[in-house]
């Protein structure tokens, strides 16, 4: 007999689960038949309470804390109308969406590293779906790792998160035409051609593109050295290489002479620089922040008439919901690899770095156009054949007779 919750049995909840639908029986009830032990399975409000006193809220930055607070205190307060007695395995997925999708104003939050500043030094903030349901996904795993993987919230497992439109979506090449037709103008125009062609030619995120420095460019192998990218800490990689396309290299070489001059380029200086400095851990620092390069692309989206935002007589950019971001140069880089590839999707997860294919189809959205542009290839190979061959190769391809030549298409 097992006196308490094991650690072994994180493997075992599938095998749990499985037996208690086959059964009809709650989770706690297989539990208790097989180790001889129940446990009290606690309210979601009291969880709530724990969690946010815990020291892994605290951990949390301020203002993750101060939206997470607001989320669940929301989120405690449709339980309470609804039932208090709510534990996590029978708590509804319908108050979890009502929690997501429920407006409770702004939050306002303490920020150093934004330039959205109000009167009173605070900026402020919408809560979005996502954000909200990060919060509630915080506490579930919280949750787990206090139970021993045990008792979940169920119902958050058919619960997604919302993509956008404009984030999902790749640039048409008319788009991007545009966009690079906006970067060489005006003042500065160097950086802004070489940012839009880092970004639009590696595929790289706006992070990974914020930590580069003149030495991360490698240019006798002509490719990126990443020392800051996504899954780092949980990856035994000290960087990740990307390689770069000659136009890129063009571009960053033209910026680079013009800011630097006759003078050598320091590797240490980041790649791309801020007009004025900006304070980070480090201290201050000129380096083009994710914002800093957030402000740069949207202002180009919005004159080349790609985006729906607007420019602010500040010149900050004020974006409105299901817009374009950076990310969707990502996004296009994705859909040129897919294409030119011959429609490959292990190449695209290479290209993209992606640990898992199911993520690299995401961004992959014209499987539509691959599989009509393959039924056209083979509408037209079936009607260049003579009707004696058209005949057999139906005859055949029925009965299964013999193998049926369509790998003869163009």
């Amino acid at each position: 007999m097992v006196s308490e919750w094991s650690q072994d049995s994180v493997d075992l909840t599938t095998s749990y689960r499985k037996i208690a639908s086959v059964l009809g029986l709650p989770v706690d009830e297989i539990v208790r038949r097989i180790h001889g032990t129940t446990q009290q399975e606690p309210t979601v409000v009291s969880l709530i309470e724990e969690f946010i006193a815990s020291p892994e809220f605290s951990a949390f930055a301020g203002g993750t804390q101060k939206a997470y607070r607001q989320t669940l205190s929301l989120l405690a307060n449709l339980i309470a109308r609804s039932d208090p007695t709510v534990t996590p395995t029978n708590l509804p997925g319908a108050i979890i969406k009502e929690a997501c999708e429920t407006p409770c104003g702004q939050l306002r939050i303490n920020s150093r590293r934004t330039n959205r500043m109000e009167g009173d030094g605070l900026v402020v903030s919408d809560l979005t779906y996502n954000k909200r349901l990060g919060a509630i996904k915080s506490l579930a795993k919280w949750h787990r790792n206090q139970r021993g993987g045990i008792q979940k919230f169920l119902s958050l497992q058919n619960i997604r998160n919302r993509n956008t439109l404009g984030y999902r979506v790749a640039l048409t090449a008319t788009q991007v035409e545009g966009v690079l037709a906006a970067s060489r103008r005006g003042k500065g125009w160097r950086k802004k051609y070489a940012l839009v062609a880092v970004l639009l030619g590696t595929g790289i995120r706006d992070f990974e593109c914020e930590a580069l420095n003149v030495g991360c460019v490698d240019w006798n192998e002509a490719q990126l050295y990443l020392f800051e990218f996504k899954g780092r800490k949980r990856s035994q990689q000290t960087f990740q290489t990307v390689p770069i396309p000659s136009w890129t290299l063009e571009a960053l070489r033209s910026y680079l002479e013009d800011r630097f001059g006759d003078e050598p380029w320091p590797p240490g200086e980041p790649l791309f620089a801020s007009e004025r400095a900006t304070y980070r851990r480090e201290g201050w620092s000129r380096r083009l922040t994710k914002s800093g390069i957030y402000q740069e692309i949207s202002r180009l989206f919005v004159e080349a008439g790609v985006s729906m935002s607007e420019v602010t007589s500040s010149g900050r950019v004020k974006k409105v919901a299901d817009d374009k971001g950076v990310h969707v140069f990502r996004h296009t880089y994705a859909m040129w690899v897919y294409k030119l590839s011959n429609y490959d999707l292990l190449v695209v997860k290479q290209a993209l770095r992606h640990a898992n294919v199911a993520v690299t189809e995401r961004y992959v959205q014209s499987f539509g156009e691959h599989v009509r542009e393959i039924a056209d290839k083979l509408g037209k190979f079936f009607e260049s054949l003579s009707p004696q061959v058209r005949a057999s190769e139906l005859r055949d391809g029925l009965h299964g007779g013999s193998t049926a030549r369509w790998t003869t298409a163009e």
